[in-house]
């Protein structure tokens, strides 16, 4: 596994898995296209995927990107701001948080800010969540560059919704 988080290979499988469809759920953004648009240096990281509206005509130049296409992939983009929060957690591939986990900790912050200020000790308290988890969300969130790409997509008015736990389900 490779640990440079500016290796090329490691970029495009970050991009891969946040616009997958358990994550972001931006199908319209395929491999391919991910590469395309990594060389004509348009995406650099995920918060890039939400600046692209702003480069429609680098775009239409695309092989493969007619404006039927860059209508759905748009579209697709901005219907992915407001995906639920367990979602967003699990498409920022954070390491040894699977779906399951990033459900746990979007019933436990409700936001991201709320995520990004977790601590420790408030981790070291969620059952199922032993040393390894805890380690591997704690050292996410004080890297630097994780700081900010979530602040980038805040700005950009990433907003995902807060999990809701039903209490008159029958099991």
């Amino acid at each position: 596994r490779c640990q440079n988080t500016a290796c090329t290979a490691v970029i495009e499988g970050n991009l891969e898995h946040f616009v997958s469809k358990k994550a972001m759920d931006i199908r319209s953004l395929v491999s391919a296209q991910i590469s395309q648009l990594r060389d004509e240096k348009l995406v650099s990281d995920i918060a890039d995927i939400y600046n692209l509206n702003s480069h429609r005509e680098n775009l239409i130049n695309l092989p493969r990107m007619g404006e039927k296409s860059i209508e759905n992939l748009l579209k697709a983009i901005e219907k992915s701001k407001s995906i639920p929060l367990n979602q967003f957690l699990f498409s920022l591939g954070l390491r040894h948080i699977g779906e399951k986990a990033a459900k746990t900790l979007a019933l436990k912050t409700a936001s991201i800010t709320k995520f990004m200020d977790l601590s420790k000790d408030e981790l070291e308290t969620i059952p199922d969540f032993g040393p390894v988890m805890v380690d591997s969300v704690i050292n996410w969130i004080n890297h630097e560059n994780n700081q900010l790409i979530i602040n980038k997509l805040i700005d950009l008015g990433i907003n995902p919704t807060p999990l809701e736990v039903g209490h008159h389900q029958p099991f």
